[in-house]
């Protein structure tokens, strides 16, 4: 292990003169995330927290790299850069000047030293601490660091990675900082690593980075770094240090003594790691926080540490804060005519009927969130409220004809006007060979899955003839298609739904309504686990489930909501009378 130790900067109008990110407006949930890969990755729940940045497709990290630039470039547009470093692990071209792209696009001299580093995700704060040693030339120094990586897929960096660039320009002027001290130091000490011609990063065991690296080798470097000026750690007003590890971070300024008010965000629930444009990021945010005279420490740790200690000064930080962006959410792709409809949709307190809900609350609908179970759809009515949507919750027993009737009135009446969707979602089944069965358990099922769509449409259609318009989407099932063992009357039921459904298409078409059927098939909802069960013997359930989709998996809640909201929408004004299945190839019907 080597070390190398800078000392006190001069006092003068050399400094850091500005910083900036760049992050993408786009914004990926990272519920929408967990629910694609619940089925093989349920661990990740405990991250299914907030969102992440993710770049457009014509984005890499040269594209990001040059708004960024552009950013400071609009800033500081007296700025004569004679130097500009580009800092990526995910460089697109291997043997091709990657910072000379960036360099044409911002309009730099031909003469300006350019160059790229990559290898490390501390390769941007190790140039920038060389960049603060002091002037070269008389012009200015850019360092830009921008990461778009390609995480494997339902693993914990997909969760976590976030696209975005960031940088800094170090130069004569009016500084808003000036570095006291800085520390590096090298160790092979491997807390992740990406051999060349491999897509994905590999990691570490988490606990053994976290004790043996940032623990030891980055707590001591950032020791030395606060001994080199002569200060205490408890004196840091903004400690900036990127960890990929949960709390990470803490732990590290606990061992150093900065108090914990001094810790500057890591934006993980909006933005993400930005990998090695991350502590250039989070020194942006540092600053624009930061009062006069602050001392600001900065960090990072990889195959060892860089560390740098700053001091802000009274200059205003030069351009703008990014776009806080805005999230990538199921609404984002619209559909016409369903902005301020109403629509009603059964069974809403969980499972499909939830995701259905909130894809319309969405869209702009005001949702009627009707269920039995009233503590679910007050669930969901939160759930939508908390998005911005419209909803409201009604307790509704569809197999009583008068509740039914009664449930719609209350609904309409609260929304101010009559419903145009109906999506009739409810349902229920306990698999039993039907040999086994009898009288009582026929009449639960067809009353819940037969005659609970026939007292909805009936009560609801009414008003689309009166109003000469409406849009009704039935839920059935791939066994009302194909039958299923063990669901012989649930089976009748669909089918008799898929049958109801053609059938009165025909008869309200010219009244402007239509009517069409979406056929799940094996979905992970609640309404499965009563199904196959819990332990051992379930998941072998699951397991032969699986196998038998051409896909790879069972379906998701979020896996229908789209084609719901498209049958519902002027899109398919005209579509009418038709059946389609959403199996993952389960059954495939010409």
């Amino acid at each position: 292990m080597t070390t190398r130790d800078s000392t006190t900067a001069p006092a003068s109008s050399f400094g850091l003169l500005a910083t900036t990110r760049y992050v993408p407006r786009l914004r990926l949930e990272r519920t929408e995330m967990l629910a694609q890969h619940r089925w093989m990755a349920p661990g990740l729940r405990g991250l299914a927290k907030g969102q992440k940045a993710i770049a457009s497709w014509d984005e890499d990290s040269v594209t990001m790299a040059v708004e960024a630039g552009r950013r400071l470039a609009r800033a500081l547009p007296q700025a004569m850069i004679g130097e500009f470093t580009l800092a990526s692990t995910t460089l697109p071209f291997a043997d091709r000047l990657n910072a000379g792209i960036a360099a044409a696009a911002l309009g730099l001299e031909p003469s300006a030293r350019v160059r790229d580093v990559a290898s490390s995700s501390r390769a941007a704060l190790g140039e920038l601490a060389a960049a603060l040693q002091g002037p070269h030339n008389g012009t200015a120094h850019l360092v830009v660091a921008a990461e778009r990586r390609t995480p494997k897929p339902a693993s914990v960096q997909e969760m976590i990675f976030g696209d975005g660039a960031a940088a800094a320009l170090v130069g004569k002027g009016e500084p808003i900082a000036t570095l006291l001290a800085s520390r590096s130091t090298h160790a092979d000490l491997v807390d992740h690593f990406r051999e060349t011609g491999q897509a994905h990063d590999y990691g570490w065991e988490e606990r053994w980075v976290r004790d043996e690296g940032y623990l030891k080798i980055a707590v001591e470097t950032i020791r030395e770094c606060l001994a080199a000026a002569n200060i205490n750690a408890g004196d840091v007003a903004h400690f900036a240090m990127p960890a990929p590890l949960a709390r990470v971070n803490d732990a590290v300024a606990k061992r150093l003594g900065v108090a914990p008010p001094a810790l500057v965000s890591t934006e993980h629930e909006t933005v993400g790691d930005l990998g090695g444009a991350q502590p250039l990021a989070m020194l942006d945010i540092a600053l624009r926080a930061a009062a006069p005279g602050a001392l600001i420490l900065v960090a990072a740790f990889g195959s060892g540490c860089d560390a740098l200690l700053l001091r802000r000064s009274a200059a205003p930080c030069p351009g703008a804060a990014p776009d806080p962006g805005r999230p990538f959410r199921r609404g984002d792709s619209c559909m016409r005519g369903l902005k301020g409809k109403t629509a009603i949709v059964t069974g809403a307190g969980s499972g499909i009927g939830r995701a259905i809900t909130q894809r319309l609350g969405a869209e702009g609908v005001t949702v009627g969130v009707f269920d039995i179970n009233a503590k679910g759809a007050g669930e969901t009515v939160q759930a939508i409220e908390t998005t911005g949507g419209k909803a409201l919750a009604v307790a509704c027993d569809i197999t009583d004809y008068a509740a039914v009737a009664a449930a719609v009135a209350e609904f309409e009446a609260q929304a101010g006007k009559g419903t145009d969707v109906l999506v009739n979602n409810a349902g229920w089944d306990t698999p039993m060979p039907f040999l086994k069965t009898d009288a009582a358990f026929w009449k639960k099922v067809t009353a819940i899955n037969w005659f609970g769509p026939l007292h909805m449409t009936h009560a609801v259609a009414q008003g689309m003839v009166a109003r000469k318009g409406g849009r009704i989407v039935n839920i059935a099932s791939d066994a009302g298609r194909v039958g299923s063992s063990g669901e012989v009357v649930y089976s009748g039921c669909k089918g008799a739904t898929i049958a109801f459904a053609k059938a009165l298409a025909r008869e309200v078409a010219r009244a402007g309504i239509t009517i069409n059927t979406v056929c799940p098939g094996p979905t992970d909802t609640p309404a499965m686990d009563a199904f196959v069960g819990t332990g051992e013997a379930g998941q072998k359930i699951r397991d032969a489930m699986v196998r038998g989709v051409p896909l790879g998996r069972i379906g998701q809640p979020d896996d229908y909501p789209g084609l719901v909201a498209f049958l519902a929408s002027d899109d398919a004004a005209f579509m009418t009378g038709q059946t389609i299945s959403v199996s993952g190839g389960l059954s495939m019907h010409g």
